[in-house]
């Protein structure tokens, strides 16, 4: 049988330990806005070993500084998985510029693992499309999101459906083609109803809101933005609230009310 070829000495991560789940973190930033709890059983206890006296404390969280050590080899899905987030705040947070290399090592191993790592696979080529996004090349982007979108739609996971086809809607709506970028976050908003994934329906709907702002749409826009302040609230996330009261005041100041 094939071995996976990945490091015996990996990359430092980040993981604040939340009851029965590890759950990685930026060390320097506040949490991504779709991080996803990752199980214990994912992560057995021979592939860590904490640094010590690594502990820090930012914004009243408490990290745990961890660095992956030997073994990798025996559990790829799990340092998959690592190298996904890893990468994602590489590319959002810290900016580095081994991002893409970090995630095209995870995009490598979802490829080997086959059938049964396809999720992972959709999302981290989910995570590359966004990082070309970042980096202005629309091109790149789309070609990630839509090999990632196939990849999602063949092993039926709604919430990256719903992602992916969020960041196409921001792709057409940055190429000024805002009537498809509508369809998208129309469409999105809908798969992540269906799936019940709160923040997807919130950063949807704040999308289409806009363009529906920027139309003069103000009826319909109204609702979007109120549920998004409504789902940011209940869910605590001081980003997307501060991004939901720029939407109002957008919404106020196209009408010509310039005091609200």
């Amino acid at each position: 049988r094939e071995t996976m070829q990945v490091p015996r000495d990996g990359p430092e991560l980040f993981l604040k330990h939340v009851g029965q789940v590890v759950v990685v973190e930026s060390r320097t930033f506040a949490p991504a806005m779709d991080q996803r709890p990752i199980q214990v059983n994912d992560l057995p206890p021979r592939l860590f070993v904490a640094s010590a006296g690594a502990h820090e404390q930012t914004e009243g969280r408490r990290f745990e500084k961890i660095r992956v050590r030997g073994n990798c080899a025996n559990y790829p899905e799990a340092y998959a998985r690592l190298l996904n987030h890893l990468g994602r705040f590489a590319a959002d947070f810290d900016h580095r510029p081994d991002a893409e290399s970090i995630l095209e090592d995870s995009r490598a191993i979802w490829l080997k693992v086959g059938p049964r790592g396809e999720q992972g696979l959709a999302e981290v080529l989910c995570f590359l499309g966004m990082n070309a996004q970042n980096k202005g090349n629309l091109d790149r982007a789309e070609s990630f999101h839509k090999e990632g979108l196939a990849v999602a739609q063949r092993c039926n996971h709604h919430r990256i459906i719903a992602g992916t086809t969020m960041c196409l809607g921001m792709i057409e709506y940055h190429r000024g083609n805002f009537s498809r970028a509508m369809d998208l976050y129309q469409q999105s908003r809908d798969v992540a109803q269906r799936a019940g994934d709160l923040l997807l329906i919130s950063l949807a709907g704040e999308n289409l809101g806009e363009l529906l702002i920027q139309q003069g749409s103000y009826d319909k826009a109204r609702p979007l933005v109120e549920r998004g302040l409504e789902i940011n609230e209940k869910l605590q996330f001081r980003f997307g609230l501060a991004a939901t009261w720029i939407e109002f005041a957008e919404y106020y100041r196209h009408q010509g009310s310039y005091v609200q």
